[in-house]
């Protein structure tokens, strides 16, 4: 009875048609890739047929636009995901999710109602299509709360470092040494960005990229900065000490609005929460002397 089903035999055929429509294109798309960066040996690199598959899932779900897969891009390193593939495997993510959690959802609950099944097809199709584009959003937010908390002190040993006559290279190298117990995190990309300015790599390019990597608004104020001052040959140390004092004053006014805006919070809470609680303690023995008391007599006396 199963086979009858109409959801059944349309999930089916959507299945076959996208599997026939995969083996094709993995079929009639080339095997081998033109290397321009690789050794004359390794001019042709040959791809496996599973990153064949992936590639052709993802293009499915992948944007159309160079803008939009940019963004992507930047949004998937942002998150910690810096693969060559990342956005192909992102994409088939979607795609394989969007298609597997209606047919996991089916067989889980199978009911023979066509309306409640295609109900639950869309809603965990929906799941499947934004649930990574949240969970990536997720992700992007707790590396910049792990970028940004030990990012204060690292300007300041960043200044002190510069003030004591350190060079900005072995500056970022001090600095990165130090953080890494606390902050590996923040470690990692400062060593990355002194690694490709020891590199060759043009010190304005390594700290945009740097900049690119992070996300926070604080780097970007910071490499800002390093570049003006490299640009018209102020000083480093001076720029970097104003710099680190209006960041100061900007976290300590970030602060006292936070907490301004705890009472508000608290108001609300007091109203819908601890108000009716305290009505309850101080009117519910009232009431229960009523019920028990004032309501037997006036139906005594009723009677």
């Amino acid at each position: 009875m199963l086979l009858t089903d109409p959801l059944v035999m349309a999930v089916a055929a959507f299945v076959a048609v996208l599997g026939l429509m995969l083996v094709l294109r993995a079929a009639l798309s080339p095997k081998t890739t033109l290397a321009t960066d690789a050794p004359a040996d390794d001019l042709f690199v040959t791809e496996s047929g599973a990153g064949r598959l992936t590639t052709a899932v993802g293009s499915l779900a992948n944007p159309r636009s160079a803008e939009e897969r940019g963004a992507l891009r930047l949004s998937l390193i942002q998150a910690g995901f810096e693969g060559k593939r990342a956005v192909e495997l992102y994409s088939a993510a979607r795609v394989l999710l969007v298609l597997g959690l209606p047919l996991l959802t089916w067989l889980a609950l199978p009911t023979y109602s066509l309306l409640l099944s295609a109900s639950l097809a869309l809603i965990t199709a929906a799941v499947g299509y934004y649930g990574p584009t949240l969970y990536l959003a997720n992700l992007k937010l707790r590396r910049r709360e792990a970028l940004l908390k030990p990012f204060p002190n690292a300007l300041d040993l960043l200044v002190t470092s510069v003030e004591a006559g350190l060079g900005l290279n072995a500056a970022l190298k001090t600095v990165a040494d130090e953080l890494e117990p606390a902050a590996p995190l923040l470690a990692v990309e400062l060593q990355r960005a002194n690694h490709e300015i020891t590199a060759g790599v043009p010190r304005q390019d390594a700290l945009r990229r740097l900049d690119h990597r992070t996300g926070l608004t604080e780097m970007t104020s910071l490499v800002n900065v390093l570049i003006q001052a490299e640009r018209y040959g102020t000083s480093v140390g001076r720029a970097l000490r104003a710099h680190a004092e209006l960041t100061r004053h900007k976290r300590m006014l970030a602060a006292e609005e936070r907490a301004a805006k705890v009472a508000p919070k608290l108001t609300i809470v007091t109203v819908l929460l601890i108000m009716p609680s305290l009505f309850i303690v101080l009117l519910g023995p009232t009431i229960v002397n009523i019920v028990n008391r004032v309501i037997p007599m006036l139906q005594g006396g009723v009677l």
